[in-house]
């Protein structure tokens, strides 16, 4: 339904903690820690954000990369 909704126009904002669902349902995602602006962009984009990842995965920023180099 809310793609559906999406299509004809209409905008949402949503809350969410599950990233799966969100990044399936999204094509622009802003992710926040304590209130602020953490990382904004395309779902691949913010999967693949070291700030991201530490915050919300508890992955420091260099395990992040080796996880990412190793994945390519």
């Amino acid at each position: 339904m809310l793609r559906q909704l999406n299509q004809a126009g209409e905008t949402f904002l949503i809350v969410e903690h599950n990233v799966e669902f969100i990044t399936n349902l999204s094509h622009r995602i802003i992710v926040l820690d304590q209130g602020k602006i953490l990382a904004e962009g395309t779902a691949a984009q913010i999967q693949e954000d070291p700030r991201v990842l530490e915050a919300y995965l508890g992955i420091s920023p260099e395990m992040a990369q080796d996880e990412l180099q190793a994945a390519s």
